[in-house]
């Protein structure tokens, strides 16, 4: 235990406080869904409709349950970053007579204990959350109108979680991210170990994530042609798309990468898109929940075009596209942020090859280039996938005989399925150039490690 918590002490603030924020932002999301899915039909107190509304309640726990995946991809980028040193050092510890079971508790141990403090904090943040943004009672005197729903009151404050509730979701969460430091510690594993120095030749990632997209689109198709309206069978169908799509983002990784190395013209191309080859499972993790922002990006898009046709400009529907670009914000962050710690591992893994470009006089200019290169191949591929595959089941909808035959008798629908078309690719653009906009700041983060990567003395043999 003392060694443990010496090793804990020694890791990095930055680590230690990125674990954190993790873990604080993973237990904020669960409190308030569970606070959602205890409320009533009808509660009793002034809420926005997206949350009062049964029949939309069910979308504000999807969007939370899709926040939640680029926060744990940061977590679990945070806890691969230095695998290399913390696989000498617990070898270290193997050697003078440690367990393989002993080195992974240590390895959960030292991302277990910074994410327990920040569910902590993350527990208080909900009731502070709750404190600004939560739900106004009713009275006797007082019932829900919904002039008062343009209000941004998201939060219920009738129900609150039992506190056998709330410290289960600080045990999951904190059991969640500690299980993430137990599985990155078998590279301690002198098996490994060896396969990592010796790069011992992996199959290539497989399209399987494909399986659950054709699902979820069968699924979609099949709901919508005979009328279903159960908006519990919707989300689950979409749950399983999106699942499909971050199970897809290493093979895309691998294919753009294989095609982009074998037409490279220029240094960064091939270096970024070499590296994507070598460890296309790294790289496709880390940027995987920039798809699940292009089907949100893909789906948004085509709701402001039916918004438009039909001129509904009212509070309601303006709230809560700004709520759903807060949400997409808040990912763009948390994703960005993972891409800017695989590419520290990155400079981190590779100081003497990076250093040995450096001194043979590759520009700085060129390797920051590489990052980006890097990080582009898995993101923007990704990305796209991501709006099509939400586009296209809106769009969809439009053309089935019991959406559409009145609309077309009046030439709505003429303009609706204009307006769908005319989404596509400016979806398709906004996704595209916030991806790469995420890239570039993720990669200007990460300079003062490259400066540090291409420094002479990391040519020296150890």
């Amino acid at each position: 235990m003392a060694l443990t918590w010496q090793l804990i002490r020694a890791q990095s603030w930055r680590r230690l406080l990125l674990i954190a924020a993790s873990s604080s932002a993973a237990t904020i999301a669960p409190l308030i869904m569970v606070s959602l899915l205890m409320l009533p039909e009808q509660p009793a107190e002034f809420l926005f409709a997206i949350v009062y509304d049964p029949s939309t309640r069910g979308g504000a726990v999807l969007a939370l349950v899709l926040l939640l995946v680029p926060v744990l991809g940061l977590a679990y980028q945070v806890a691969l970053l230095g695998s290399s040193a913390r696989a000498r050092r617990l070898a270290v510890l193997q050697i003078t007579g440690a367990t393989p079971r002993q080195l992974r508790s240590v390895g959960a141990a030292l991302t277990a204990v910074p994410a327990a403090a920040g569910a902590v904090v993350g527990v208080l943040g909900f009731f502070v959350l709750r404190a600004v943004i939560g739900g106004l009672r009713l009275d006797s005197t007082t019932f829900a109108d919904e002039t008062v729903f343009p209000s941004l009151r998201l939060i219920p404050t009738s129900v609150t979680p039992a506190p056998w509730l709330i410290a289960a979701v600080v045990l999951v969460v904190t059991g969640t991210i500690g299980l993430m430091g137990w599985a990155v510690s078998r590279s301690a594993d002198p098996a490994v170990a060896y396969s990592r120095v010796r790069r011992i030749p992996r199959r290539p990632p497989r399209p399987w994530g494909w399986v659950p997209i054709m699902v979820g689109l069968g699924g979609l198709w099949l709901a919508v042609a005979v009328g279903t309206d159960s908006t519990a069978t919707m989300l689950v169908l979409v749950g399983i798309g999106a699942i499909g799509l971050l199970m897809l983002a290493p093979w895309i990784a691998y294919r753009v990468g294989t095609a982009v190395a074998r037409r490279a013209t220029t240094t960064s191309t091939l270096l970024g898109s070499s590296r994507v080859v070598a460890d296309p499972r790294t790289a496709g993790r880390a940027a995987a929940p920039i798809a699940l922002v292009g089907l949100v990006v893909g789906g948004t898009s085509l709701i402001i075009a039916q918004l438009v046709v039909y001129r509904y400009f009212e509070a309601f529907y303006v709230v809560s596209i700004l709520l759903v670009a807060a949400l997409l914000l808040t990912a763009l962050i948390f994703t960005a942020f993972a891409i800017a710690v695989r590419s520290v591992e990155t400079l981190t893994e590779h100081r003497r090859p990076i250093a040995a470009l450096a001194a043979a006089g590759t520009p700085e200019a060129e390797i920051e280039r590489s990052l980006i290169t890097e990080a582009s191949i898995v993101a923007l591929p990704s990305v796209l996938v991501g709006v099509l595959l939400g586009c296209l089941p809106l769009l969809a909808m439009t053309l089935l005989p019991d959406f559409s035959e009145a609309e077309w008798e009046y030439g709505e629908g003429r303009s609706l399925l204009a307006a769908g078309l005319l989404s596509m690719p400016i979806a398709v653009i906004a996704g595209l150039a916030l991806t790469r906009l995420a890239v570039t700041i993720a990669t200007k983060l990460v300079r003062p490690w490259l400066r540090t990567a291409t420094a002479a003395g990391n040519l020296r043999t150890e």
